[in-house]
């Protein structure tokens, strides 16, 4: 098996920081604003907002979430520093 750990898809990383980070978090308070490329249709929306109500999946500048895109190592080790409430 070859496995290359140089990205992630964004549900796979969320999926993970899910796993991670469930314990620790206090009941997702804060209310994401929709992403503009993700619809309610959309298979992984209500986990993609509730990423970012819990406020570990910030999205693009233009309100975008690219749920088909590559996430570097460096977006995911600011997310896992987000969802696991480490110093920045």
């Amino acid at each position: 098996m070859n496995l290359h750990l140089r990205s992630f898809r964004p549900v796979a990383a969320l999926a993970v920081l899910a796993l991670l980070a469930a314990p620790a978090l206090p009941g997702g308070s804060v209310h994401a604003a929709p992403f503009s490329d993700v619809g309610a249709g959309f298979w992984a929306s209500e986990d993609i907002q509730a990423g970012a109500s819990f406020g570990f999946m910030n999205g693009y500048p233009d309100g975008s979430f690219k749920p088909n895109a590559t996430v570097t190592r460096a977006e995911f080790a600011a997310m896992l520093v987000r969802a696991l409430g480490l110093p920045a």
